[in-house]
C-alpha cells in the first residue's frame, strides 16, 4: 500500500483493503467471505423472485433479473418461452443459500484459526508477497484456469441440455458447438460487417465463441502457472508487482467487462431474449448517459434489461474511478501534495 514515505501510516476504517496487504491469511479470508455473500445474494433473490413470479405477466415486465438468466439457460422452460415448471429456480435458489454458508464458514475459520499469512506453517509453494511476479504468476495462472472452465462447462451446457433460442423460440441443443470457430476469430475476430460480437445472432456461433474463449483462456492459465512473466513485463508493469497495483488493475479488469455486459445487454437478443428481459433498449443522455426501455411500461415499471444494463453501466463506470485512484497511487503519487497545495492557496 502507498504509505508516502511513512513507517507507520495508521488508514481510517473506509480504507478496509489496508489490512490485508500484510495479512495475506485475512485476504484469503476476505475473498471466501465476498463469495458468501454472491452466492447468499444470487439464492436470496432467486427465491424472492420464485415467490413474486406471476405467469400472466411478460417475464420482461416483472422486475425479475435471476430468473431470466436460468430461463435463457433454457431451464424451466418449453416453446415460446412459457416457464413450464418453477421447481428448478427454487431448487438452484436453495443450493445457492446451503452454499453460502459452507463459504461462510470457511471464511470464519480462517479468520479465527488459519495463519496470519498464507503459507505459514505449510508447503512454500502458497507462499507469496506483493512484489513477487513468480507467485503472482502463479495465482493469475490459476484464475484463468478457473476462468476458462467456466466457459467450456457452458459450452457443454449448450451441447447436452441446450439453451433457449429465441430465433426460433424453443430450447435448442447445438450439436458441434465448435463448427464455427474460424468464422469467431477470423470475422468477429476483425469486426466484418454483419459480425458485430454485439450482435451475434445464432447459437452456433455463441458456442463456437465461448469454446474460443475457452481454450485460450485455459492455455493463458497453463502458461502463467508453468512461466514466469519476462524481464520485459516485469519492468514494463512494474507498478503493477504491489498490492495496490494489482487491485488497480482488477478494478481495470472488471470496469472494461461491466461496460461491454452493459452494452450486450442493451441491445443483443440472443443471449438476453426479448420473452425474458424486454425489447432493447434505447441510449438517451443527461448528466451521464443510460438507457430506456423501448416500450411504454405502467410508471414505476422497468424491464428486466433496463435493470440489468444501467446497474453493470454506472457500477462500471465508479469501479473505473476506482481504477484509476489506486493506478495513480500504484505509481507513486503522493495524493496529500494536492490538499497542501489546496491549503497554501487559502493561506
Amino acid at each position: 500500500m502507498q504509505t508516502y514515505g511513512s513507517r507507520n501510516v495508521d488508514y481510517g476504517w473506509w480504507a478496509g483493503n489496508s489490512r490485508f496487504a500484510d495479512r495475506t491469511g485475512l485476504w484469503l479470508a476476505a475473498h471466501v467471505a465476498q463469495a458468501s455473500f454472491i452466492v447468499l445474494w444470487a439464492g436470496a433473490i432467486t427465491l424472492f423472485e420464485v415467490a413474486r413470479y406471476t405467469p400472466s405477466i411478460p417475464m420482461g415486465e416483472q422486475g425479475l433479473i435471476l430468473i431470466p438468466h436460468l430461463a435463457a439457460l433454457g431451464i424451466g422452460v418449453g416453446a415460446g418461452g412459457v416457464v413450464v415448471n418453477t421447481f428448478p429456480y427454487t431448487a438452484i435458489g436453495a443450493v445457492h443459500l446451503i452454499s453460502s454458508f459452507v463459504f461462510a464458514f470457511g471464511a470464519i475459520f480462517h479468520v479465527r484459526f488459519g495463519p496470519e499469512s498464507i503459507g505459514e506453517g505449510s508447503d512454500s509453494k502458497f507462499a507469496f508477497s506483493w512484489d513477487d511476479p513468480k507467485q503472482l504468476g502463479l495465482i493469475l495462472g490459476h484464475h484463468l484456469l478457473l476462468l476458462g472452465l467456466g466457459a467450456i462447462f457452458f459450452v457443454g451446457w449448450i451441447r447436452f441440455h441446450g439453451v433457449y433460442d429465441s430465433t426460433i423460440g424453443d430450447v435448442r441443443i447445438v450439436s458441434n458447438p465448435g463448427a464455427t470457430i474460424l468464422s469467431v476469430i477470423f470475422e468477429y475476430g476483425w469486426f466484418t460487417p454483419e459480425h458485430n460480437p454485439f450482435f451475434v445472432n445464432n447459437l452456433e456461433d455463441l458456442a463456437s465463441g465461448h469454446a474460443f474463449i475457452g481454450v485460450v483462456l485455459l492455455s493463458g492459465g497453463v502458461w502463467h502457472i508453468t512461466q514466469e512473466p519476462f524481464a520485459w513485463a516485469q519492468r514494463l508493469l512494474a507498478s503493477l508487482f504491489s498490492a495496490e497495483g494489482l487491485l488497480s488493475s482488477a478494478l481495470a479488469g472488471l470496469s472494461m467487462l461491466g461496460f461491454a455486459a452493459a452494452y450486450f445487454s442493451a441491445v443483443n437478443t440472443l443471449a438476453y431474449p426479448i420473452e425474458f428481459f424486454g425489447p432493447p433498449l434505447e441510449l438517451q443522455f443527461n448528466i451521464m448517459p443510460y438507457f430506456v426501455d423501448s416500450v411504454d411500461l405502467p410508471a414505476g415499471v422497468y424491464s428486466a434489461r433496463a435493470w440489468l444494463c444501467n446497474v453493470h453501466f454506472y457500477l462500471a463506470f465508479f469501479v473505473l474511478q476506482g481504477h484509476l485512484w489506486h493506478a495513480i497511487r500504484a505509481i507513486g503519487f503522493d495524493f496529500k501534495k494536492v490538499s497542501n497545495a489546496f491549503a497554501t492557496l487559502s493561506n
